[in-house]
C-alpha cells in the first residue's frame, strides 16, 4: 500500500482517504501501526472483524449500506480486541537455511546443502539432536522445494490415514487433495472428495489423524449430530483432545513459509 496518500486521525483511528484502497491505517493502544482491511458483503446484516493469522492482518467485512461514522465507532469500540488478537499471533518462519519446522511432532532443520544432489531428504543426527531436512540447489529455491516436500509428505500422510479409517467404515474415498486453505483444515464432498490443509503437517500426530478421521466420518453422515461424533470416537477416541488443539493452536500453523 502507499503510505503517500492522505490520512485522516480519528480519536487514534488513521482512515485511508484514497478511495481506490479499501482498508484503514489504525493506531492501536499501544503505539503500533497496523491495517485493517475493509470487505463489503452484500449477504451479511451486521459488521464482523476477524484476524488473519496467514496474513497477520485484519480483516472488517460490513453491508454495503454501512456508513463511514459506523465502521469507524465499531473499531473505536474494538480497539483493545484486535491489539490482544494480533499479539498473539506468531512470528513467522521462513523456509530457509537454519530453520527449525515442527513435523507431525517431530522438529527438523532446513539445511542447505547446496553440492549435494537429491532435491529434499531428510538426514538423522546422533544424540537428541532435531534431523536434519536437506535441500540441495540454489539457496534462493530453498522455499519453493522445502513446500513442495511438505505438500507431497503431508498428502502421503493423510491419505494413509484416511483410507485406513475409511475401511474401519466400510466406506470408500474417491479423491484426496491438499490445498492452503486459510478457514478450514479439512472437507469433505457428497461425492466422497477428502481436501485437507497440507499445513497440518506442523501439527501433532494426533491432531492429523483426528481431522482426517473427522473427514472420514462425514463419509456415513454429512453432518455433526451425535451419529456422526459416535463414528469419530470409533476411529479415535481422544479427539476432543486433538480439536481443543487446533481451536487454541491453529493460527501456529499459518506462520511457517
Amino acid at each position: 500500500m502507499d503510505r503517500n496518500v492522505p490520512i485522516y486521525n480519528v480519536l487514534g483511528i488513521f482512515f485511508v482517504s484514497d478511495r481506490n484502497i479499501q482498508g484503514i491505517d489504525i493506531l492501536l493502544p499501544s503505539g503500533t501501526q497496523t491495517f485493517v482491511e475493509t470487505k463489503i458483503n452484500d449477504r451479511t446484516k451486521r459488521i464482523s472483524l476477524r484476524i488473519d493469522s496467514s496474513r497477520h492482518a485484519a480483516v472488517l467485512t460490513h453491508p454495503r449500506e454501512t456508513s463511514t461514522p459506523i465502521i469507524k465507532n465499531f473499531i473505536q469500540n474494538h480497539l483493545n480486541w484486535l491489539s490482544d488478537k494480533l499479539s498473539q499471533i506468531p512470528n513467522r518462519v521462513e523456509f530457509c537455511d537454519g530453520a527449525v519446522l515442527p513435523i507431525l511432532g517431530e522438529h527438523y532443520v532446513i539445511r542447505h546443502c547446496p553440492k549435494n544432489f537429491g532435491n529434499v531428504w531428510i538426514q538423522s543426527n546422533k544424540s537428541n539432536l532435531p534431523m536434519d531436512l536437506c535441500v540441495s540447489g540454489m539457496s534462493e529455491h530453498i522455499p519453493r522445494r522445502i513446500k513442495d516436500w511438505l505438500k507431497i509428505k503431508a498428502r502421503e500422510e493423510m491419505r494413509t490415514r484416511s483410507q485406513n479409517y475409511a475401511k474401519i467404515l466400510d466406506r470408500n474415498i474417491n479423491r484426496i487433495t491438499v490445498k492452503d486453505t486459510k478457514s478450514r483444515w479439512g472437507s469433505c464432498s457428497s461425492n466422497g472428495n477428502l481436501s485437507f490443509s497440507w499445513r497440518l503437517v506442523f501439527a501433532p500426530e494426533h491432531v492429523l489423524n483426528y481431522v482426517c478421521a473427522h473427514e472420514v466420518a462425514h463419509l456415513v453422515e454429512m453432518n455433526h449430530s451425535p451419529k456422526f461424533w459416535k463414528n469419530v470416537e470409533l476411529l479415535i477416541n481422544d479427539w476432543k483432545k486433538s480439536k481443543k488443539w487446533l481451536k487454541e493452536h491453529g493460527n501456529i500453523l499459518h506462520s511457517y513459509g
